[in-house]
């Protein structure tokens, strides 16, 4: 467009009379510029405006403005461009970098961080303590009758870290205690040291203290909480990131503009530049599907997150130019299977119906082969540091996965049921056509190659948590799950009495894993 808008200027200014005495100066000045524009070719530009519709979190509308209640949306997505993490994620390991992770779901592994309002981190003995180091000279965005521009302290750190954590939704007296109680207090050992004394060191300590989710988000002033979050104009103006929000429109959209005193900058081809490049960055609120994708394809939007992969090809076909990055989901489609009574408490059993699956067709059919095969307990996209890739376990683990029939037919046999059995699989229906679809062709694969009779039970929302809480009699469950953490995953799939072990199983050195 820059280019069409140029050359038409150009013709139409050779329309116009010329004036003796000026012409040859004019084509001068011209060739002057279209110098000037030539050496530019490749140099990263200030300006313009980057309109987003980001994550699926917050396609639908803000929900809150108040970040310590209003989960992922209102606490972490929304306030992302002006409120900074302690820690974040480290892009040039991202697709566009190295390629070491892909960023594919909330949890980062800790070799994927890089610092943020903290410039590093430290995990110190006698007595053990998580140490943060702030970074020197970043600051807080001056709002006329709310606050000064002022430098990030610890102070304002700690005071954070210890309102939020304290929460009486959040926090330590709230429903989730167990996400923190590892931390025993919060000192500001000077003016940029951040000391959190611990009582035991928590795996996960990442996501719940660093950088971010609805239990922590993003550090926030003390101005603004005393001012009130509610109003979401009271953050107008104010934060310590790239951009700083300027305007909320009701349902349609969230605008934020540059932040000159940000502190973060990049280097390109050797020249160091202040980030960020826009001026205006727009979070659109679109809730139709098809809308986004329209405003996608005609470049209304220049980012569009979280398409679903039944899109790519068309993409392909109608907007060759556009630039595409797989994300691996890090939610999956679960069928549990009891382990506290038979025939399901029976390992053989349980591998027998592994075996009778085929996985490859699954994820060519129904997933266009975009499906992951192997994508539980620990998600792809967290990287092999947490990940292990299938091929890398032994081959009497990998056989487990394999579609091997006969062989199955005779390990169900050899568990004592012949002739299969009969059982209802309950499923959650709000997965929509997926998971009607999955279920039923694991259903025809066991009845064709177990001769297990399968009866399948759509329930609602409201239904299914109702069986699952009540943990009632019923044998198989399909739902989609996640895995939030690696330690919240084997926390909620091992412990006795937690929602999400619908395996009913339960192994003592998993107990006390967290310590």
């Amino acid at each position: 467009m820059l280019s069409f808008l140029l050359v038409a200027a150009l013709v139409l200014g050779s329309c116009a009379e010329a004036v003796p005495g000026e012409q040859e100066e004019e084509e001068e000045e011209e060739e002057e510029e279209e110098e000037e524009e030539e050496e530019e070719v490749g140099v990263p530009q200030y300006g313009g405006t980057l309109t987003i519709s980001a994550m699926s979190h917050n396609v639908h509308d803000v929900s809150s403005w108040d970040h310590f209640t209003a989960g992922w949306d209102g606490g972490t997505t929304i306030c992302s461009p002006y409120f900074e993490t302690l820690i974040t994620g480290d892009v040039a390991r991202g697709q566009t970098g190295t390629g070491e992770h892909r960023f594919g779901g909330r949890y980062i592994p800790m070799a994927a961080m890089t610092g943020g309002l903290a410039e590093s981190w430290e995990v110190l003995q006698d007595p053990l303590r998580l140490v943060f180091h702030l970074r020197q000279g970043i600051y807080w965005a001056a709002k006329p009758g709310l606050m000064e521009r002022r430098e990030v302290t610890a102070d304002d750190v700690v005071w954070f870290l210890k309102e939020r954590l304290t929460h009486p939704i959040y926090g330590l007296e709230g429903v989730v205690p167990k996400w923190h109680d590892y931390v025993d207090d919060y000192i500001a050992t000077d003016r940029y040291t951040v000391t959190c004394e611990l009582d035991y060191l928590y795996p996960d300590w990442g996501i719940w203290l660093g950088y971010g989710g609805p239990l922590v988000g993003n550090v926030l002033p003390r101005e603004l909480y005393e001012a009130g979050m509610a109003d979401w104009q009271n953050q107008v103006g104010i934060g310590t990131g790239p951009w700083l929000l300027s305007n909320y429109v009701i349902g349609s959209s969230i605008e934020y503009t540059r932040n000159p005193d940000h502190w973060r900058t990049t280097i390109i081809d050797g020249v160091e530049y202040d980030l960020p490049f826009t001026d205006t960055y727009i979070h659109t609120i679109i809730v139709d599907e098809a809308i986004r994708l329209a405003a996608l394809r005609t470049g209304t939007l220049d980012i569009c997150m979280k398409l679903p992969w039944t899109f790519v090809d068309s993409l392909a076909d109608s907007n060759p130019e556009l630039l595409v990055w797989g994300v691996d989901n890090w939610s999956f489609f679960q069928i549990s299977l009891r382990h506290d009574v038979p025939p399901f408490g029976i390992k053989e059993v349980r591998q027998a119906m592994n075996m009778a699956i085929d996985r490859d067709y699954m994820a060519d059919e129904l997933f266009g082969g975009h499906g992951l095969k192997y994508n539980w307990p620990q998600p792809i996209s967290w990287g092999e540091s947490i990940h292990t890739p299938m091929e890398k376990f032994p081959a009497e683990i990998r056989e487990m996965y394999e579609y091997r029939p006969e062989d199955a037919k005779q390990m169900l046999a050899d568990a004592g049921y012949p002739d299969g059995f009969e059982s209802e699989l309950i499923y959650t229906a709000a997965g929509g056509a997926e998971a009607t679809d999955i279920v039923s062709l694991v259903k025809d694969y066991w009845e064709e190659n177990l001769n297990l009779r399968v009866t399948l039970t759509p329930l609602d929302e409201a239904a299914f948590g109702a069986q699952r809480e009540d943990q009632s009699a019923t044998y198989m469950h399909g739902a989609h799950t996640d895995s939030p953490t690696p330690c919240i995953g084997i926390e909620e799939w091992t412990h006795p009495g937690v929602y999400n072990n619908v395996f009913f199983w339960v192994h003592p050195d998993m107990l006390g894993l967290r310590r």
